[in-house]
């Protein structure tokens, strides 16, 4: 029997169209604009290359706080949480694991210090807002921790380290300003309150060379203290917009 022209003619179109859909789809997916994601060169084992590019990393979920990194060891990561938890990882931010739970839910973890002379010796300053956070030291790399009980009603917003002493740290809270000499074993309180504004520290830093110049921010005003924290004066005026959230002394 023979095939008439249009029956021919539906045979050929029913052979060529998956052809001409694959074409079709292969174009739109050559000139279609796309996502590129750079992956680290060479070996993926070696952190240093894992940690050139950017990408997503870390645990999924929740909201990283501070984030360091080992003075002594450029692949070793430490950051927290706003749930109490610190997490670390040791090859560049390739794996992570949870080092250590506080326990304490809603603890914001915004800082933490590694100690440049012993990377076992961990500072942590944590808050709730305007409520207690507290300071914490450990120096078996993050394993246990001890609070200090003078600053566990305190929450704390800033915590520095001076590098021309760095058995000096400087912790900024709600309420004021505080001073440890012995590395955080005891804490004494600044006289701020003859300050104006001197309340809540959102910021520290001290001059690299001498642990008598320290400078905090607030929400509206930087401060200076040439005496190491004895007397502040403000180095700015006030701003009701422009907090001062960080400061940087090189």
């Amino acid at each position: 029997m023979k095939e008439t022209l249009d029956e021919l003619t539906m045979k050929r179109i029913t052979t060529l169209l998956p052809l001409v859909i694959a074409f079709f789809a292969l174009f739109c997916f050559a000139f279609s604009p796309k996502t590129v994601v750079t992956l680290a060169s060479g070996d993926a084992a070696d952190p240093a290359l894992y940690s050139n590019d950017w990408r997503t990393t870390g645990p999924p979920g929740g909201d990283v706080r501070g984030l360091v990194v080992d003075p002594s060891n450029p692949d070793r990561f430490y950051f927290g949480t706003l749930d109490g938890q610190i997490y670390t990882s040791a090859d560049g931010g390739k794996r992570w694991q949870l080092l250590y739970n506080f326990g304490k839910p809603r603890l914001f973890v915004d800082h933490i210090i590694v100690d440049a002379r012993n990377p076992r010796t961990l500072y942590v300053g944590a808050h709730r807002h305007n409520l207690a956070g507290g300071f914490f030291k450990s120096t078996d790399g993050g394993a246990t921790w001890r609070e200090s009980a003078q600053l566990k009603n305190e929450a704390l917003h800033s915590l520095a380290q001076s590098e021309s002493n760095p058995d000096t740290l400087i912790a900024g809270t709600f309420t004021g300003i505080f001073r440890s000499d012995d590395a955080g074993e005891s804490w004494k309180q600044l006289p701020t309150q003859s300050t104006p504004g001197l309340m809540h520290v959102e910021s520290l830093a001290i001059d690299p060379r001498t642990s008598s110049t320290i400078y905090a921010g607030t929400f509206y005003l930087p401060y200076k203290s040439l005496d190491g924290g004895q007397s502040w004066k403000s180095i700015k005026e006030a701003s009701s917009t422009i907090p001062t959230s960080r400061i940087l002394v090189h």
